[in-house]
C-alpha cells in the first residue's frame, strides 16, 4: 500500500507539471486559477448550510406570523363577507444568530487515497488511472490544510476562524494559505509528498513551485449582510363564511423589493374553522366565553437576486406549512383580547451561481489590480478575461417552529387595527389594518 501512495503522487505531481503549460489568460496560472475555483466551492458548500440557517428561522416565524386577530367566524351568512387588511411584522435578529462555527475544507491521508471519484489505484499492478486532475490536486491540498491547521498549527502559518458571519452578521472570515509551508512539505516536511517531488526534473519542480507561488493568500468566507431587524408587510384577504369556514388569501406579484432583496413573490392560502360553533346552543342567543377556531395554511415565496461586483445569482423557492388553534374574547365591546399557539414547518431549496470574488480574481491574474474606489470589470483584450466559468451551490434546508401568540385588536366601523407579540425561536411584533364589508 505505501508503494500505491507513492506512486499516486509521483503520478500526481507529474499531472501538475502537464496542466501548468496551458494558458487560458497569460497573467493567471491555470492549474491554480481550477484549484482556487474547486477551494472556493469546498468553502462555500459545507458552509452555506449554517450561513443560511438563521434566515430559514427567521422567515418561517416571519411568514407564519398575522393569521388571525379574532376567532369567530359565523356558521352561515346571507351574502359572503370579506376583510382585506395589509399585515406587517417586525423581528429583532439576536446576536447568536449572527455567527456560526465554520467547517474547514481538509482531508486525512486515507480519505484522498480512497477517493475513488477522482482516482483509482490497482494494488495488482501498482497503477494509477486518473480521472479528475483538478480534483486530484485539491484532495492533497485539502490533505495539507488538515496537516496545517492540525498537528501543524502552531507553525504552518496558516489559520481558520472559529467564527464567521451568518447571513445576518457582519465580519471577515477567512482561510489564510501560507505558501511557505507548501514548500517545505514538498522539500521534505512531509515524507510522501517529498519522496515523489525529489524524483522531478529541476524544470519540472521550479514549475510546482510556481504554482503554488501563485496561489491565493487566503480564501474568504461570505462577510453577512449586518441585519438587525427583519421587516415585512403582506397583504391579506379573508373570505367567509361557509359551515363556519373562512378562506384566508395572501398573494405579493413578483416584484423587485429593492437592491438587497432583488426579484420577490409570495403567495398562500388557508382555512380557518369555527369550533365554539359547536358548543353553542342553536335554539339560544348565548354566545359562548370565547370563540375557538382552528387554521391551517400553506404557503409558496420565490426569490432572485443578483448580488456583488460579479452579479452572482440568487435563487431560493420555500414552502410553509402552519397550523394554528387560536382563541379571541371581547371584553364589553372595548376590546378585544387573541391568543393561540402554532406549529410552523418551512422548506427551502435554493442555488447560488456565482464566480471567484474578485479579491481573489486580482490575485489569481484574471483581473488586474484596480483601485480600492474603483469597481473592477474583465479586459480580455489586455489579457485580464476575469472568471469566465461560474459555479452553482445548491442547498436545502428546513425548520420547525412552536409559538405562543397574544394580542389585541380594536374595531372602529368597519375597520379594525390589531396588534401582536409572538413568542418563539425568533420573535416577532406584528401589526395591521383591515376593513370589512
Amino acid at each position: 500500500m505505501k508503494n500505491s501512495v507513492f506512486c499516486f503522487f509521483v503520478v500526481i505531481l507529474s499531472i501538475v507539471t502537464y496542466n501548468a503549460t496551458a494558458q487560458d489568460a497569460p497573467y493567471a496560472n491555470p492549474l491554480t486559477v481550477e484549484i482556487s475555483r474547486r477551494m472556493t466551492k469546498e468553502l462555500l458548500g459545507p458552509n452555506s448550510a449554517s450561513f443560511m440557517k438563521p434566515l430559514v428561522v427567521v422567515s418561517n416565524a416571519t411568514s407564519n406570523s398575522r393569521f388571525f386577530r379574532q376567532a369567530f367566524v359565523p356558521s352561515k351568512v346571507q351574502k359572503p363577507y370579506f376583510k382585506v387588511g395589509l399585515h406587517s411584522m417586525i423581528g429583532f435578529v439576536r446576536d447568536d444568530q449572527k455567527t456560526y462555527t465554520p467547517i474547514a475544507p481538509r482531508a486525512t491521508l486515507n480519505e484522498v487515497i480512497s477517493d475513488t471519484a477522482v482516482w483509482n489505484v490497482n494494488l495488482l499492478t501498482n497503477s494509477v488511472t486518473i480521472k479528475d486532475t483538478a480534483g486530484l490536486v485539491t484532495d492533497i491540498l485539502k490533505y495539507l490544510f488538515d496537516k496545517g491547521l492540525g498537528v501543524d498549527s502552531a507553525t504552518s502559518g496558516m489559520t481558520f476562524p472559529k467564527s464567521a458571519a451568518t447571513v445576518f452578521g457582519f465580519q471577515d472570515g477567512r482561510l489564510n494559505l501560507s505558501g511557505d509551508y507548501f514548500v517545505k512539505q514538498l522539500k521534505g516536511g512531509d515524507q510522501m509528498l517529498s519522496l515523489a517531488f525529489s524524483k522531478l526534473n529541476p524544470a519540472a519542480q521550479d514549475t510546482i513551485l510556481n504554482a503554488i507561488s501563485k496561489l491565493p493568500s487566503s480564501f474568504a468566507l461570505p462577510t453577512g449582510g449586518n441585519v438587525n431587524t427583519v421587516f415585512a408587510a403582506i397583504p391579506q384577504i379573508e373570505i367567509g363564511s361557509l359551515w363556519g369556514t373562512e378562506l384566508l388569501i395572501r398573494l405579493i406579484p413578483s416584484i423587485k423589493l429593492d437592491k438587497n432583496i432583488g426579484n420577490f413573490s409570495f403567495w398562500g392560502i388557508g382555512l380557518k374553522h369555527s369550533i365554539s360553533q359547536y358548543f353553542t346552543p342553536k335554539d339560544t342567543e348565548k354566545k359562548p366565553w370565547c370563540d375557538v377556531a382552528i387554521q391551517a395554511v400553506y404557503q409558496g415565496t420565490s426569490l432572485e437576486n443578483k448580488v456583488g461586483v460579479t452579479n452572482a445569482e440568487l435563487k431560493s423557492d420555500a414552502t410553509i406549512w402552519d397550523a394554528n388553534i387560536h382563541a379571541s374574547k371581547s371584553i364589553s365591546g372595548i376590546i378585544d383580547v387573541y391568543t393561540g399557539f402554532s406549529y410552523e414547518k418551512i422548506s427551502i431549496n435554493s442555488s447560488y451561481k456565482y464566480l471567484l470574488p474578485v479579491e481573489l480574481q486580482m490575485q489569481l491574474g484574471l483581473l488586474r489590480h484596480f483601485p480600492i474606489d474603483t469597481i473592477p470589470y474583465a479586459e480580455p483584450e489586455k489579457g485580464y478575461p476575469g472568471d469566465t466559468k461560474p459555479q452553482t451551490v445548491t442547498s436545502s434546508l428546513t425548520d420547525t417552529n412552536a409559538k405562543w401568540i397574544i394580542g389585541l385588536a380594536k374595531e372602529f366601523g368597519p375597520v379594525a387595527v390589531f396588534a401582536d407579540y409572538s413568542i418563539s425561536k425568533f420573535n416577532i411584533f406584528s401589526a395591521g389594518i383591515e376593513v370589512s364589508f
